[in-house]
């Protein structure tokens, strides 16, 4: 019996090879389609007699050869920090490029990178082992000798591997491939796309932030469903699949849609859930398990010491369940190029400077321009315009939609995308948690109609933060009349219901942190210089403490130590003991330096001094019982005066950043310096107070950058009998408004909307009864 042959198409991407599939299944629904480093693998696999070693495998490879031949340069990696897949990404590069690592650095760098590429070399050919770049150059020396492999197809067609300014090759040695076997087969025909371009759209309101983005575009999607638009015609492009397709899923179930992306879920979101209820997880979790093993008994076979739990996690983490294609399409703008397929509507998200074209981040061995220059890698800036002039050719509709903030931080439209007149009023579309009217529901529950009724009306009730019931202003704090002051519904949330911002993801310590690690090394050093333990030198002193400091710091915390920490701390001690220019820490060394005399070696200091307040204001010892309380990090009591000094974290730029600080002290909207001194003249009789904020950041090596005090001294303000009446007036004006429950949000500006940690259960356009944040 004759064999069957089948046409093989070669290309780029598996979005590409479904495209290619859509366009020839009625002519050849018998076509075997592939991309070119899955028939490379292949190739490979079927002439080569080396054994594959393992992605997760290497970086533990180059760990043990830094440690076995002692690299000092780069002794500092542990097991699993990112710096050694970064050296091991980089080996790879060099060799599927061609490139020698000469070309790229000098120096001990250059000699620490060549020993373990040279040793790395060595322990692959000891055990007949092949990387992925030995895969490409293995299969270019065999398709120079032979194309057996290709006999057994009816017809090769070779897909076209550059578009444009682009490319869609990874290496050199991938691209001599291409134009190997673009030599000796048939090119896939190219589909011209319409010389047309896309009306251009976008909303009427500007997205607030990534959250607002998805939500208008799910708005505009139910809009143009109701329309009679199907859901094969509605496409939403991100410039961030990673950022916005876990917020896209969140919000879907809100507008009533379905929808699906091309990126999928990480099987690590599962967890309980991994072998039960859900057949295509436990599908995808079988062959996941299937590769874990595989790297855990290579690692046992060749001796490479790895950490199972690691192994597993990075599998469970890059290894992502597809989910079933149904409703509403999300992808990539990079999956659209080279593709024909056209859309009446294309949906565009994260089209701000900073997401298009993306930044490009530098790691601690390939820049940019090296990967562009070195590594066939795509400018990304071409990239970007290339993606943004398709998306024009593919919809009839182009609809563009732009965050205005970012981590409380102010965006820009992208310079790619061009002035868009025509816009889309979406006041008509509202989600489940964006109710309005009382007929939006089908049957509202008697809970739900006073919510509904509050939301209508223009009077302020409980359900926008007034008349709330039940609540007590004990115990007050500084950052607590200061949260209120300024936003009462925000303190309400953060102090009273108890709401916190989510945690960073980052595995470094976050801000909070670093400013609790700072604090904790001035204390040490303070008390250190007051018991008169002076080293060989401040700096070392310094120094000492400061690793000191660092460990008890994470024992406390119950914290794992990472090469994050270890940076933040190595930044912090700065010029100590090196010749780096001052961090934080020895720019408060010169600070003591210049200042020892007039503290007089901290003798009469103490350090985060605790206080408490009780109902009159008055300094009371009941710890059960009181009504404010605070901690001074540095309360200076001498015979002569006294001095509080609060540090800060925060980066002073110039005079109107102190001025716009002593205008909050003046308007009691920040009352930190204010309360220090109120406990303090009454403990310590007779004696002047001066209270001061203090930075180490800034063009000088310290600053005082607000200041408050019982005298008149230059441009501080002055702490006397009508501020001391101001200020319990006001503290005591905050208390009857707490307990009264007057939670309103009713000062807030876009500029404290951005950085608010729990805007998005505010939201402040509702609840600001129609004061548009725009």
């Amino acid at each position: 019996m004759t064999k069957l042959k089948k046409p093989l198409y070669i290309t780029y991407s598996n979005q590409r090879a479904r495209d290619i599939r859509r366009k020839i299944a009625s002519s050849q629904p018998f076509a075997q389609i592939t991309t070119l480093s899955q028939i490379m693998l292949e190739l490979f696999e079927e002439h080569d007699n080396r054994t594959l070693l393992l992605d997760p495998l290497i970086p533990s490879v180059v760990l043990s050869i830094i440690r076995e031949t002692e690299i000092y340069y780069f002794s500092y990696l542990k097991p699993g920090d990112d710096g050694l897949e970064q050296i091991a990404a980089l080996l790879l590069k060099c060799a599927a490029n061609r490139i020698d690592l000469s070309d790229l650095y000098s120096g001990e760098k250059r000699d620490a990178l060549s020993t373990i590429q040279s040793k790395y070399e060595e322990f692959k050919q000891e055990n007949g082992l092949a990387d992925n770049a030995d895969v490409e150059s293995s299969v270019l020396s065999f398709l120079h000798t032979s194309d057996k492999y290709f006999h057994d197809y009816h017809g090769i067609y070779i897909d076209y591997f550059q578009k444009e300014e682009l490319h869609f090759y990874t290496s050199k040695i991938q691209k001599e491939c291409v134009d190997l076997l673009s030599e000796r087969y048939k090119m896939i025909p190219v589909s011209d796309i319409a010389d047309s371009t896309a009306k251009l759209y976008t909303p009427s309101k500007r997205a607030f932030d990534n959250v607002d983005e998805v939500r208008q575009a799910l708005k505009i999607a139910r809009k143009l469903l109701l329309d009679g638009v199907g859901e094969e015609e509605i496409l939403i492009v991100t410039s961030d699949i990673s950022e916005y397709a876990p917020i896209f899923r969140l919000q879907l179930e809100n507008y009533g849609l379905k929808g699906y992306d091309s990126r999928g879920i990480p099987l690590s979101h599962f967890k309980g859930k991994l072998n039960k209820g859900i057949p295509r997880v436990a599908d995808t979790y079988g062959a996941c398990k299937e590769r874990i093993h595989q790297t855990q008994s290579q690692a046992e076979k060749l001796g490479i010491t790895v950490n199972e739990d690691d192994i597993k996690k990075h599998f469970l983490e890059s290894t992502y369940v597809q989910s079933e294609k149904m409703g509403i399409q999300l992808t990539e703008t990079n999956q659209l190029v080279g593709t024909s397929r056209r859309y009446e509507h294309i949906l565009f998200i994260g089209t701000d400077i900073d997401h298009f074209p993306p930044k490009i981040q530098d790691n601690f061995l390939i820049s940019a321009s090296d990967a562009v220059k070195h590594f066939c890698t795509n400018d990304y800036y071409i990239n970007s315009k290339v993606q943004l002039r398709l998306m024009q050719q593919l919809a009839n509709n182009l609809y563009v939609i732009t965050a205005r903030y970012k981590n409380g931080r102010p965006l820009a439209p992208s310079l790619l995308i061009p002035h868009i007149e025509n816009t889309i009023d979406l006041s008509d579309i509202v989600a489940r948690d964006e109710v309005f009217e009382t007929g939006k529901l089908a049957i509202p529950s008697r809970e739900a109609v006073p919510f509904i009724h509050s939301l209508k009306s223009a009077d302020f009730s409980s359900f926008d933060g007034k008349g709330v019931e039940g609540i007590s202003a004990k115990p007050l704090s500084a950052s607590q009349l200061n949260s209120y002051t300024n936003c009462p519904l925000k303190y309400l949330y953060q102090n009273k219901v108890d709401v916190s911002a989510p945690r960073s993801t980052e595995e470094g310590f976050d801000f909070a942190e670093e400013g609790n690690l700072m604090h904790l090394c001035f204390e040490y050093f303070g008390k250190a210089i007051r018991a008169g333990e002076e080293e060989d030198s401040l700096n070392q002193l310094m120094y000492n403490i400061s690793n000191r400091a660092y460990e008890e710091y994470q024992q406390k915390e119950k914290k794992e130590p990472n090469i994050y920490h270890e940076l933040f701390l190595s930044t912090l001690q700065a010029g100590l003991v090196d010749s780096r220019d001052k961090g934080l820490l020895a720019r408060f060394v010169s600070y003591f330096k210049d200042n020892r005399a007039a503290f007089d070696n901290f003798k009469h200091s103490e350090f985060e001094k605790k206080f408490l307040l009780d109902e009159n204001l008055a300094p009371t010892d009941d710890a059960k019982n009181y009504f404010i309380r605070g901690f001074i990090d540095r309360f200076d009591n001498t015979k002569e005066h006294v001095s509080i000094i609060d540090y800060k974290s925060k980066k002073v730029k110039g005079k109107k950043d102190k001025n716009d600080i002593q205008t909050r002290i003046k308007e009691f909207k920040d009352y930190q310096l204010a309360l220090y001194i109120l406990y303090a003249e009454q403990v310590t009789k007779d004696k002047p107070i001066s209270a001061h904020l203090l930075t180490f950041k800034g063009d000088k090596e310290y600053s005082h950058f607000a200041s408050l005090g019982t005298e008149h001294q230059n441009d501080s303000i002055c702490y006397d009998d009508e501020y001391r009446r101001r200020l319990k007036d006001n503290i005591h004006k905050v208390k009857a408004s707490i307990e009264a429950g007057d939670f309103a949000f009713n000062d807030s500006d876009e500029k404290q909307c951005g950085y608010c940690d729990i805007k998005h259960l505010c939201h402040h356009t509702i609840v600001n009864k129609g004061v548009d944040c725009e």
